[in-house]
């Protein structure tokens, strides 16, 4: 009687945790033989996705900073414009010696179930660095003839040229290494037109979101 209610309570199949199957390899009338190690094919595939685990490699610059508890955010282009909190939950502890990259693991909120488990996108960890680097619009500098300039505007709205020394490119943004102190007004789209000590009229430009340092950018008019 025993040998019997073990065969028949494997006509049911529990499984170990709450979720959504996600995939399902057998068939009604399927022979299912049992298996050791690997050596099995699974019957289902399971999603537990109220709370999404996401990983990212972490590069090596920015590796001592990242810490458990530290506030990150998941960007997927699936959703412009929207930013999904997260939180890391544990690190590897130890740089990949090929990459040079630590692996991180953000565990991310998803009540809502925007988020789906093989996703792809881009993690943001909000670092807390003291030495920022300063970043200006990639519209607001002119390679002269005296090398990377910005028009600056300094006293009583007067247009200075000041020589940069460009650091990362950002893509829409520059790193500047030297020249320029932070909270420094620049003209966005300057021409070579635009005169050594001309006055001008300020227009403040939309402040961009800061990573870092930023100078503060006008069009002039």
């Amino acid at each position: 009687m025993q040998q019997l209610q073990k065969i028949q309570g494997f006509q049911q199949i529990l499984a170990p945790f709450a979720g959504k199957i996600a995939a399902r390899n057998i068939d009604i009338g399927t022979l299912v033989t049992a298996g050791t190690g690997n050596s099995g094919t699974p019957l289902f595939s399971i999603v537990q996705s109220d709370v999404l685990r996401v990983y990212v490699f972490a590069p090596q610059e920015n590796a001592p900073s990242i810490h458990e508890g530290l506030a990150a955010k998941i960007i997927l282009q699936e959703y412009p414009g929207q930013e999904f909190d997260g939180k890391v939950t544990r690190t590897a502890g130890a740089l990949d010696p090929q990459s040079r990259t630590m692996q991180v693991e953000v565990q991310a909120p998803n009540d809502e179930g925007k988020l789906y488990a093989g996703m792809y996108g881009q993690v943001k960890f909000l670092l807390a660095d003291e030495n920022a680097p300063i970043v200006v619009p990639a519209n607001t500098f002119l390679f002269r003839t005296e090398g990377p300039q910005v028009a600056t505007i300094v006293n009583e709205n007067r247009i200075h040229w000041q020589n940069i020394r460009v650091g990362r490119d950002f893509g829409d943004r520059l790193e500047v290494l030297d020249g320029l102190k932070e909270n420094a007004k620049v003209v966005m789209n300057p021409t070579d037109d635009l005169r050594e000590g001309i006055q001008v009229q300020v227009k403040p430009a939309e402040k961009p979101k800061p990573e870092g340092s930023v100078a503060q950018s006008a069009s002039s008019r």
